[in-house]
């Protein structure tokens, strides 16, 4: 019987070292993930930057139809289909 209750015991630690080597795969290959991640992020650039001139019409306070359509050019600029992959221009 103590044959058998050391061979329990040995088939348990070998499911444990089993696991816990499986836990430190995922872990590491996590950490993989997670640095290149980090560097694809690091060279993304979001938005152009952009000079804005003063005697921009668009800009400026505008009654009425005018200024619905300098609001309807400033946010067609803002959502270009180009940039949501929509592929229509």
């Amino acid at each position: 019987m103590a044959q058998r209750g050391n061979a329990d015991a040995l088939t348990r630690r070998a499911v444990t070292e089993h696991q816990l080597m499986h836990d430190r795969g995922r872990s590491i290959q996590s950490l993989k993930r997670l640095i290149w991640l980090s560097s694809a992020i690091e060279g993304l650039h979001t938005a152009q930057t952009r000079t804005l001139s003063t005697d921009d019409s668009r800009w400026r306070s505008q009654p009425g139809k005018d200024h619905k359509r300098a609001l309807e050019t400033l946010l067609s600029d803002m959502y270009r289909p180009h940039l949501t992959g929509d592929g229509e221009k």
